[in-house]
């Protein structure tokens, strides 16, 4: 008999859970379907399947482990099987080997001419032939009770099996009918009580793939709550969820006009796609044009800044500004400072929006918007100087700028 806890792996005080933990990791480990063809592996895996079945039962773990108890735990024997002495040893006198050792008395040597005789006769041959009928009907019943348990076994994994592609049935039925949750969350269950069949996590998969491609398709056909339904069953089952799916949730939230879930979704995005310049672009905006909120739109537009500024910092230095190929930059980072600087100047912080149409004119110094902008901070914080100069620089690009404002300013 095993000693199924060394087969396992574990302690013989280990609790149910690590004994499972252990069964479900050696039995992924010996699967056929991992080892196919490795005889080894496969007895191995059924003795796995074995010490699981035992150690899961506590009437037979309670028995197994009384029969470990008695080969393991026998009593130690208090009785010492020698001495010690401090005294000196006693000195030999024999002047030889022999004289130490060879002695001995022949007359208690046994008496082999009057020993009785072994006979191999009738008598003999009849034991033996008992002994083996014995052992062959021994044999019989062990094998015969073996194939009668394999085939018992082999019953209760094929109804586990029909059980089991019932609840596949049912999960595939429910998501034919748009009941997605449902479906998943059978398959989940399904899954977590048999973790080392791989047929039940690839249906699994297999469902989450096809609520990707439906959200997709219904996000390109502008059927934005729909897509949401396929998503947000996602978002629960797609672990870890992809950040193209964050997004486009994102954008179906927006259509529909949700637009705090928008900005959540966004911001996680953003959060894991630091780089992304047009995830706090899009939040900022969503701030200033939904939700009337300038003071956290600017917080946004200033993570992008900060986008904008390690981006380059990390291709030119520090001092990027001085050698930055301004005529390649995106035309992202001309329309965030444009939007920043306006946001600046709604909360009255004259002094950076004036420093985020220095950044827009320096992008673009052909745009007239920059010197538009500037000017108008510049008035809010009474440099009238500086007004004339932008606004006739906007006047030359092509701005419409109010001739009174202009003269005000200009003294034309």
């Amino acid at each position: 008999m095993y000693n199924y806890y060394q087969v396992l792996d574990v302690s013989r005080h280990s609790d149910l859970q690590t004994i499972k933990s252990a069964y479900k990791k050696l039995a992924f480990m010996y699967h056929p379907d991992k080892n196919p063809g490795n005889k080894a592996a496969e007895e191995y895996f059924k003795l796995i399947n074995e010490a699981h079945q035992i150690l899961s039962d506590p009437i037979r773990k309670a028995q197994h482990d009384r029969f470990l108890s008695a080969i393991y735990d026998k009593p130690k024997n208090s009785t010492p099987r020698g001495y010690t002495t401090t005294a000196r040893p006693s000195k030999h006198t024999e002047r030889s080997v022999y004289d130490r050792y060879g002695k001995y008395d022949w007359r208690k040597a046994p008496k082999y001419k009057n020993a009785p005789t072994y006979k191999v006769d009738k008598e003999y041959f009849k034991n033996q032939l008992y002994t083996l009928l014995t052992v062959l009907v021994i044999s019989i019943v062990i094998m015969g009770g073996l194939s009668i348990n394999n085939y018992l076994d082999a019953r209760k994994q094929e109804k586990i099996r029909i059980a089991n592609q019932q609840i596949i049935d049912e999960a595939s039925q429910k998501f034919n009918k748009g009941k997605y949750k449902e479906a998943i969350t059978l398959l989940t269950d399904l899954i977590n009580a048999f973790p080392i069949e791989p047929a039940y996590s690839k249906e699994k998969e297999k469902m989450i793939s096809s609520l990707n491609h439906q959200a997709a398709g219904f996000f390109g056909q502008q059927q934005y709550k729909k897509a949401i339904k396929s998503l947000e069953v996602l978002r629960e089952y797609e672990q870890p969820m992809r950040l193209s799916t964050w997004k486009m949730i994102g954008e179906c939230y927006f259509q529909t006009q949700n637009y705090r879930s928008a900005i959540h979704a966004f911001t996680y995005a953003f959060d894991h796609d630091k780089s992304n310049v047009n995830l706090p672009i899009r939040i900022g905006d969503i701030y200033k044009n939904n939700l009337n909120n300038p003071l956290l739109a600017q917080k946004a537009y200033t993570e992008a800044k900060k986008v904008f500024k390690d981006t380059y910092s990390a291709v030119y230095g520090d001092a990027f500004e001085f050698v930055l190929p301004v005529e390649k930059t995106p035309e992202v980072y001309y329309e965030l400072f444009i939007k920043r600087g306006i946001v600046n100047i709604e909360i009255q912080n004259y002094k950076e929006a004036i420093t985020d149409f220095n950044w827009a004119t320096y992008l673009r110094p052909h745009r007239a918007d920059g010197y538009y902008y500037r000017g108008m901070a510049e008035a809010k914080s009474n440099l009238q100087k500086k007004v004339c100069v932008d606004w006739k620089k906007a006047l030359q690009l092509g701005y419409e700028v109010d001739p009174s404002a202009l003269s005000k300013y200009c003294k034309l």
